[in-house]
């Protein structure tokens, strides 16, 4: 149980847990991607409300254990203010923990997706500034490509590309390769791999 505060001030405890298994509790997948997981409907207002609370997710049998901490603990943990358990990955937001299960759930590493984010975020900016730039993996699919939603090249509207299968194993055996390169070293913050690592930096020294 969680205690949760409405926006009409309304204080209720709702069924959501902080902890939860997919092995055991495999339902939860399709609930985290289809984004009923983390609401609940206010008792005071009937609001549905969308919540960002923290969330630790187990996947054993791939090897995972991931953290979503809420976006406004981000440079809390950047700056050691938050900590979390060693070999814990983190993310921040719910648009990052659906991206990052998927890439753990088609086996992929996520270094090296994002390092194609990154890539593909430096050709989007080409066109001009792009600061509220979202790339989020989706899967992969009949055609062996994976394919990503981009949000923020125009207001209002997602924008897919998609990228031969056959890319990612070059660049994943580069990073195995050249572990010591300053792309891939840049895009890890502690536990924290994103490309947002370089672009929030970049964004801030425009």
């Amino acid at each position: 149980m969680r205690s949760i505060t409405c926006h009409c001030d309304q204080h209720f405890m709702a069924d959501i847990p902080d902890v939860i298994n997919l092995d055991s509790n495999p339902e939860y997948y399709a609930s985290i991607q289809d984004n009923t997981f983390l609401t609940c409907i206010c008792p005071a207002c009937n609001a549905e409300l969308r919540l960002d609370l923290e969330t630790r997710i187990e996947w054993v049998s791939k090897n995972a254990t991931v953290i979503m901490l809420p976006e406004i603990e981000r440079l809390a943990y950047l700056g050691d203010i938050k900590t979390v358990p060693d070999g814990i990955s983190v993310v921040f937001g719910y648009a990052e923990l659906c991206d990052r299960l998927a890439v753990i759930k088609d086996e992929l590493d996520c270094l090296s997706i994002e390092a194609i984010k990154y890539h593909l975020a430096t050709k989007a900016s080409e066109g001009g500034s792009t600061p509220n730039l979202e790339i989020l993996y989706n899967g992969i699919n009949d055609r062996q490509e994976l394919v990503f939603h981009i949000y923020g090249l125009k207001e209002n509207e997602m924008a897919v590309t998609r990228v031969p299968l056959t890319l990612y194993n070059t660049i994943r055996e580069d990073v195995r390769s050249n572990p010591g390169n300053s792309l891939y070293a840049g895009l890890q913050n502690k536990m924290y791999i994103s490309c947002k690592n370089i672009l929030i930096e970049d964004t801030a020294h425009d």
